[in-house]
């Protein structure tokens, strides 16, 4: 189902329930939200141009672990993630040292 399709059937059903009580600027907005968050955002094609492969943290668990277990297990994997420490081995090497002096 598309988009319009959604939000007209979701401002519908937010029209049935809280007409009275919620002005229509508000439902109408309100559907597209929900209609937003009810798309699969992982399995679905992304909006956006993007350049790259996709990030570890954003890849299934069993993805990650199929195709590179050994990369997550072994020391020589050290590209950046969206969750690990923008900055280089020594200079957070040094970090940790200061702030256990």
């Amino acid at each position: 189902m598309n988009k319009p399709k959604k939000v007209r059937q979701i401002y519908a059903e937010l029209q049935r329930v809280y007409g009275g009580e919620i002005p229509t600027h508000e439902l109408l907005e309100c559907a597209s939200l929900i209609a937003d968050a009810s798309e699969d955002s992982i399995s679905s094609s992304p909006k956006t141009a993007f350049h790259g492969r996709t990030p570890f943290s954003e890849l299934p668990v069993n993805e990650v672990m199929e195709r590179w277990s050994w990369r997550i297990v072994g020391q020589e994997y050290s590209a950046e993630d969206d969750f690990g420490p923008h900055m280089s081995q020594e200079a957070l090497l040094e970090h940790t040292l200061s702030m256990a002096a």
